[in-house]
C-alpha cells in the first residue's frame, strides 16, 4: 500500500501531497503551462512562420548568405513548434537521448556553423559548405525520430554509392 501511495503522491503516514509546497520547478512550470489551444496556435504560428522562411530561403538560393540565415531561421522556427505540442523540456530530453544524441549535437552545431559562415565571416564558399552540412544533418536528425530508418538509408547509401559507404 505504501508502493501505491509513492505512486500517487503520498507518503505513509502523511496527510496529503497537496499540503506541501510546491518546488520551484512545480511552481514555474505551472505558471508557464499552457491551455491546448494556446499550445495549437502555438505550434501553428511557428509551423507557418518556418514554412514561409523555408520558402523565402528557396527564392534566395542563389545568394547563399542571404539563403543560410532564413533556412537555418526556418529550421529553428519548425523545432520551436514541436515544443508547443510537446513541451520544451521533454522535446530536449528526446532531443538528447543516447538514440540520437550525436545527430543533435552535429544539426545544432550545423545551425550555428551556418549562421557563423553567413553572418560573420560572410564567406561564400564557407556558407555554401555549411548550408550542405545542416541539410545532412537535419535529414540525419529527422530520420532518428522513425524506427530503423538511420540503418535503412546506410544500406541505401552503400548499395548506390559502395566506395563511399
Amino acid at each position: 500500500m505504501d508502493s501505491v501511495k509513492m505512486l500517487v503522491g503520498q507518503v505513509a503516514g502523511s496527510a496529503s501531497a497537496s499540503t506541501e509546497e510546491p518546488g520551484f520547478m512545480e511552481e514555474v512550470q505551472g505558471r508557464l503551462s499552457m491551455s491546448r489551444t494556446h499550445r495549437m496556435y502555438g505550434f501553428g504560428a511557428c509551423m507557418a512562420l518556418g514554412v514561409i522562411f523555408l520558402f523565402i530561403s528557396t527564392t534566395l538560393i542563389i545568394m547563399p548568405e542571404k539563403f543560410a540565415f532564413t533556412f537555418t531561421t526556418a529550421n529553428i522556427l519548425l523545432m520551436g513548434s514541436t515544443m508547443f505540442l510537446i513541451g520544451p523540456i521533454r522535446q530536449l530530453k528526446m532531443m538528447f537521448d543516447p538514440v540520437r544524441m550525436c545527430a543533435t549535437v552535429c544539426y545544432l552545431l550545423s545551425l550555428v556553423m551556418a549562421l557563423f559562415c553567413a553572418l560573420k565571416l560572410h564567406s561564400f564558399f564557407l556558407t555554401v559548405i555549411a548550408i550542405i552540412l545542416e541539410a545532412i544533418a537535419i535529414a540525419w536528425y529527422a530520420l532518428s525520430y522513425i524506427p530503423f530508418a538511420r540503418s535503412m538509408a546506410k544500406t541505401m547509401l552503400h548499395s548506390c554509392f559502395p566506395r563511399i559507404f
